[in-house]
């Protein structure tokens, strides 16, 4: 059987796993008449209809990308990039469930505190450094093959790779607010990180990341408008940190920060908003994060979503030319 075809039948088999988890999931939450989704975006007269919608997909996600490793994966206790890898992305996982828990536990949309959940990120971040040693002096400079450029940090690079890791993650969560918007963009800037992968020689990498794309796409067909089941945080934060720390043990920054400009946009538009609004008591957007100030202009749902996409797709064709020159 060529390499080609076993890769996408691991893409096939986590497309059908993570179908079915998602399935479970809605029936799980309709029969038990669980709360779903708590809305808090009641400024948008178009998402009072999203109020009650099952939620936490991202576990159907994460566990249809994770038995796909484990099934297809060679000698995965013996690759110490991808179990660092795997900590990190279901840690995240888990700090999301509990906040989604809380969310559908007590009928609120606030779950577990900001500035405990910070905490928790970073401290995941600065664990897996711990547990792994002898990759701190690895890290203890950015190179930048593009520039040909190399940026010696020393042990700053740990507070940098945190703020990479816990900025994109959050970033991804403040995305995911309309249908299939942040699944979509993610399926779309994880590719560039499964050629890198292969040409690193991480075989058992590049089948998580293509366990993890095959997931999404099954999770699309009830997340696009009108979604049938949202991802959570337990979804946007893995998925964030994912990609993040993919970028960071392959040193790919400008790859990294370029797949996911938009994300980073989206969660900047905030920062600046309420800076703004803290300073002058004025808005420079009509609603923040950006997605939903252009839901403010009046553009569809729909429309914003292909747009983004669109974007997704170039960021990613340039991603990919990058990393082939």
């Amino acid at each position: 059987m060529s390499i080609e075809l076993r890769r996408f039948i691991y893409l096939i088999c986590c497309l059908i796993t993570s179908y079915l988890f998602c399935y479970g999931i809605i029936k799980i939450q309709l029969s038990f008449k669980t709360r779903g989704q708590v809305e808090r975006d009641f400024a948008m007269k178009s998402h009072i209809k999203k109020d009650g919608t099952p939620t936490m997909g991202g576990i159907a996600i994460i566990l249809a990308s994770l038995l796909g490793t484990l099934f297809y994966s060679n000698k995965l206790f013996d690759d110490k990039n991808l179990l660092l890898l795997i900590f990190v992305y279901f840690m995240y996982f888990l700090i999301g469930f509990i906040d989604d828990f809380l969310k559908i536990r007590f009928n609120s949309y606030e779950g577990l505190k900001g500035k405990y959940r910070l905490i928790y990120e970073i401290l995941i971040v600065f664990l897996t450094f711990i547990v792994a040693k002898t990759y701190i002096n690895k890290y203890s400079f950015i190179e930048i093959d593009l520039l040909d450029l190399i940026i010696p940090l020393g042990a700053f690079v740990v507070v940098l790779i945190v703020l990479i890791v816990v900025g994109i993650s959050n970033s991804v969560n403040l995305t995911d607010g309309l249908d299939g918007l942040a699944s979509g963009l993610m399926l779309i800037a994880l590719v560039p990180f499964v050629l890198i992968s292969i040409k690193n020689n991480e075989y058992n990498i590049a089948i998580l990341l293509i366990s993890t794309i095959g997931s999404l796409m099954a999770f699309l067909t009830f997340n696009l408008h009108p979604a049938k089941i949202f991802m959570g945080d337990c979804g946007s934060l893995s998925l964030g940190a994912l990609i993040s720390f993919c970028g960071v043990l392959y040193q790919k920054y400008i790859i990294l920060f370029v797949s996911c400009s938009f994300f980073i946009f989206e969660a900047i538009s905030v920062i600046i908003q309420v800076l703004y609004y803290k300073k002058t008591r004025k808005r420079i957007f009509l609603m923040a994060p950006f997605h939903h100030h252009l839901e403010k202009k009046g553009e569809p749902e729909w429309r914003i979503v292909m747009k983004v996409w669109l974007y997704g797709l170039i960021c990613s064709f340039i991603c990919l030319l990058i990393e082939v020159i």
